[in-house]
């Protein structure tokens, strides 16, 4: 059965949380449910927040650094045939 939660209470559980997985976690809610119940929220004139999607910061030079490792293997192999 799905979780019954106010309006009043998701507004003061988003505010206290840092991420919409926080916010599922303590209103038993999927992920979801928590984004469906606060684009309603904001569609109906709610000043609600946006959270941010990643908790932990992007290491884009780090991911880029894989992807070039990576490529230059793949052409390594590639040049042993």
């Amino acid at each position: 059965m799905a979780q019954k939660i106010t309006f009043r209470d998701f507004v003061l559980i988003w505010l206290q949380s840092t991420s919409v997985a926080e916010v599922a976690e303590k209103t038993g809610l999927t992920i979801n449910s928590v984004r469906a119940k606060a684009t309603a929220l904001r569609k109906a004139g709610v000043k609600l927040e946006k959270k941010a999607r990643h908790t932990t910061p992007l290491d884009v030079s780090g991911l880029n650094a894989i992807i070039d490792n990576s490529c230059k293997a793949i052409e390594d192999d590639t040049d042993t045939y």
